[in-house]
Protein backbone atom coordinates (compact mmCIF):
# COMPACT_ATOMS: atom_id res chain seq x y z
CA UNK A 1 0.00 0.00 0.00
CA UNK A 2 2.80 2.45 0.80
CA UNK A 3 4.33 2.51 -2.71
CA UNK A 4 0.90 3.18 -4.19
CA UNK A 5 0.20 5.90 -1.64
CA UNK A 6 3.48 7.67 -2.40
CA UNK A 7 2.78 7.38 -6.13
CA UNK A 8 -0.55 9.16 -5.68
CA UNK A 9 0.89 11.78 -3.35
CA UNK A 10 3.76 12.68 -5.68
CA UNK A 11 1.48 12.65 -8.72
CA UNK A 12 -0.93 15.05 -6.99
CA UNK A 13 1.94 17.32 -5.95
CA UNK A 14 3.16 17.35 -9.56
CA UNK A 15 -0.32 18.24 -10.80
CA UNK A 16 -0.64 14.92 -12.64
CA UNK A 17 -3.08 12.76 -10.66
CA UNK A 18 -3.07 9.04 -11.43
CA UNK A 19 -6.35 7.39 -12.42
CA UNK A 20 -7.30 4.98 -9.59
CA UNK A 21 -8.03 2.27 -12.17
CA UNK A 22 -4.48 2.35 -13.56
CA UNK A 23 -2.81 -1.04 -13.39
CA UNK A 24 0.26 -1.44 -11.21
CA UNK A 25 3.45 -2.21 -13.14
CA UNK A 26 3.93 -5.89 -13.91
CA UNK A 27 7.56 -5.77 -12.78
CA UNK A 28 6.47 -4.41 -9.40
CA UNK A 29 3.88 -7.18 -9.01
CA UNK A 30 6.55 -9.75 -9.87
CA UNK A 31 8.92 -8.20 -7.34
CA UNK A 32 6.27 -8.30 -4.61
CA UNK A 33 5.49 -11.95 -5.38
CA UNK A 34 9.16 -12.89 -5.36
CA UNK A 35 9.90 -11.05 -2.09
CA UNK A 36 6.75 -11.93 -0.16
CA UNK A 37 5.12 -14.88 -1.86
CA UNK A 38 1.92 -12.81 -1.98
CA UNK A 39 -0.08 -11.48 -4.89
CA UNK A 40 0.41 -7.73 -5.29
CA UNK A 41 -2.55 -5.45 -6.01
CA UNK A 42 -3.37 -5.11 -9.68
CA UNK A 43 -4.60 -1.51 -9.49
CA UNK A 44 -3.24 1.71 -8.06
CA UNK A 45 -6.16 1.76 -5.62
CA UNK A 46 -8.95 -0.60 -4.76
CA UNK A 47 -11.12 1.16 -7.34
CA UNK A 48 -11.90 4.16 -5.18
CA UNK A 49 -11.01 7.72 -6.12
CA UNK A 50 -8.00 9.31 -4.51
CA UNK A 51 -8.97 12.36 -2.54
CA UNK A 52 -6.66 14.86 -0.89
CA UNK A 53 -7.87 15.81 2.54
CA UNK A 54 -6.10 18.68 4.27
CA UNK A 55 -4.80 17.70 7.69
CA UNK A 56 -6.87 20.48 9.22
CA UNK A 57 -10.05 18.71 8.11
CA UNK A 58 -9.86 15.90 10.60
CA UNK A 59 -6.50 14.91 12.03
CA UNK A 60 -6.96 13.46 15.50
CA UNK A 61 -3.73 14.49 17.24
CA UNK A 62 -4.53 12.25 20.20
CA UNK A 63 -4.47 9.03 18.15
CA UNK A 64 -1.29 7.19 17.15
CA UNK A 65 -1.50 8.21 13.48
CA UNK A 66 -2.18 11.83 14.42
CA UNK A 67 0.76 11.90 16.83
CA UNK A 68 3.03 10.50 14.12
CA UNK A 69 1.80 13.06 11.61
CA UNK A 70 2.28 15.93 14.03
CA UNK A 71 5.77 14.73 15.06
CA UNK A 72 6.77 14.52 11.39
CA UNK A 73 5.34 17.96 10.62
CA UNK A 74 7.18 19.46 13.60
CA UNK A 75 10.45 17.80 12.59
CA UNK A 76 10.20 18.79 8.92
CA UNK A 77 8.59 22.20 9.36
CA UNK A 78 9.71 23.32 12.85
CA UNK A 79 8.82 26.97 12.33
CA UNK A 80 5.34 26.46 10.93
CA UNK A 81 4.21 23.28 12.67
Amino acid sequence: MVPRTWTHLLAEAAGQPVDPGTQTPGRWREYVARRTGLTAPGQRTEGTPTVFEPIESGCDPSGPAGRSIMATRNAVFPCSG
